[in-house]
């Protein structure tokens, strides 16, 4: 598992900040982006508070948000 990734290097820079200067760091994502890489990491799933998405993670994903400690709301 990498972690949050993005496609575009210069857009997961900007990510990447604003990831850092957040106090409470929310990703949205929706159920497609799940078991998917893309070119560049912005961050390890560790730094995610909350996470958002469309329809339940499969009970493995849902299994590791737990234990990372990550609330997740779809």
């Amino acid at each position: 598992q990498l972690g949050v990734t993005d496609l575009n290097d210069t857009e997961a820079q900007i990510k990447r900040a604003f990831f850092h200067a957040a106090k409470r760091r929310v990703l949205a994502v929706d159920s497609t982006k799940f078991d998917k890489v893309s070119f560049t990491k912005v961050s390890d799933l560790s730094e995610v508070d909350v996470l958002v998405t469309d329809q339940k993670p499969s009970d493995e994903w849902m299994q590791l948000f737990d234990t990372a400690g990550i609330e997740v709301r779809y």
